[in-house]
């Protein structure tokens, strides 16, 4: 399953679309897929962290800074 993350602040903002509500929250990147993990088992969902993919939506200023 694939969910998206939004850098909002210190924080990045999660959502998974395969799942309406579900929605967390994460300081770091290596933490989002174990919090969609908790987040889905609230909503009746059974999954793994390996089942969850995180596609990191990052806008144009923090793009050119991985870009270097």
């Amino acid at each position: 399953m694939e969910v998206t993350a939004t850098r909002t602040g210190d924080w990045w903002a999660v959502e998974a679309p395969s799942i309406p509500g579900l929605f967390t929250q994460a300081r770091l990147l290596d933490q989002v897929a174990e919090l969609v993990v908790e987040a889905a088992a609230l909503l009746g969902h059974d999954l793994e962290s390996a089942d969850v993919h995180v596609r990191p939506l990052l806008n144009k200023e923090d793009q050119s800074v991985l870009a270097g």
